[in-house]
């Protein structure tokens, strides 16, 4: 449980270091869609922030009742499909 929370408080810095990194490098592009600030398209980074925010609640509890053998096959198989996808790009 600690490595859980751990694992949150350093993704936190992180998200937020990269999100000012996108407004920056982006900030002067002009062909960027309104509502944007650089590279940050603001309706849906405001989205994933508010529906992540109500599901991670529930994603915990199904994680900690799922076996560990289970959950991890199933993150395998999760990042495979996230690889076959962008080599298919």
């Amino acid at each position: 449980m600690n490595a859980i929370g751990t694992s949150a408080a350093c993704g936190i810095p992180i998200a937020v270091s990269g999100t000012i990194s996108y407004i920056y490098i982006g900030f002067d592009e002009v062909i960027l869609p309104d509502n944007s600030w650089g590279y940050v398209y603001l309706p849906a980074a405001l989205t994933v922030g508010v529906v992540s925010s109500l599901t991670a609640r529930f994603g915990v509890k199904i994680a900690h009742r799922m076996k560990q053998k289970k959950l991890r096959i199933a993150f395998a198989f999760l990042v495979m499909i996230m690889a076959l996808n962008l080599l298919t790009r």
